[in-house]
């Protein structure tokens, strides 16, 4: 657990809890007003064994950064342990210049990816970032992203849950906010063997500019997409 008024991790920079046996890793808790990763620093739960990876929870009640290639917020599964959820509560989010927030597991059909959480007060904003869960052959993580304020918006940028080969499932995407905006941007939840994942975004306006939105299995059914919205495709 780290409190403090403002953490900044730069050059690489790590907090880190890991497991390879069979029992579970710790959790990584960051209770600060200010948040801001740079220069290939990263916080990551990590599980190489059957224990379950640990949750990673950073709570900025003001701001969180992330930006630059290599930087961001991490959950690894590579045994057959589910990975770890990413929780992540800030009063604004950056994310930024190949920063991302990722979920990934490389493991077996029972090694599940784990989870993204995000809940932002007024803004959600990505620019050249990404939040995405991504499994070999287990089902995919969920991703949920949601501000009681006003705004989400992606400019080239991606959120997307994956799965590259077998039967499991692409995971859930949840996108709730007043505008939500997407240019030259991707919301996928995507699927192998099967079925895709479900995509729903709510908001008062949702604004789409060379942007994909898919559910799609290549081998099963996909996912259904539900936006509940004042819908404009701008281009």
């Amino acid at each position: 657990t780290v409190s403090t008024p403002t953490l900044a991790m730069a050059n690489g920079g790590t907090i880190s809890v890991a497991t390879s046996g069979a029992g579970n890793a710790g959790n990584v808790a960051l209770n600060v007003s200010n948040f801001n990763l740079t220069g290939g620093s990263q916080s990551v739960s990590s599980t190489g064994g059957a224990g379950q990876g640990g949750s990673v929870l950073a709570n900025a009640t003001n701001s969180a950064s992330i930006s630059g290639q290599g930087t961001g917020m991490f959950s690894n599964a590579s045994g057959s342990g589910a990975g770890g959820t990413i929780n992540l509560q800030a009063g604004q989010l950056q994310i930024a210049d190949l920063g991302v927030i990722s979920a990934n597991s490389t493991g077996t059909a029972t090694a599940t990816a784990g989870n993204v959480n995000i809940v932002a007060g007024e803004l959600v904003q990505m620019q050249n970032g990404s939040v995405t869960t991504e499994s070999t052959l287990a089902d995919g993580g969920n991703i949920s992203i949601t501000t009681t304020g006003s705004m989400v918006r992606l400019n080239d940028s991606q959120i997307t849950t994956s799965v590259q080969s077998g039967v499991g499932s692409g995971g859930n995407i949840t996108i709730g906010s007043d505008f939500v905006l997407f240019n030259n941007s991707q919301i996928r939840a995507d699927a192998f063997g099967g079925p895709g994942g479900n995509i729903t975004i709510v908001a008062d306006t949702f604004l789409r500019s060379n942007s994909i939105v898919s559910a799609s299995s290549a081998l099963s059914t996909p996912g259904t997409i539900a936006i509940e919205a004042t819908f404009t495709d701008v281009t």
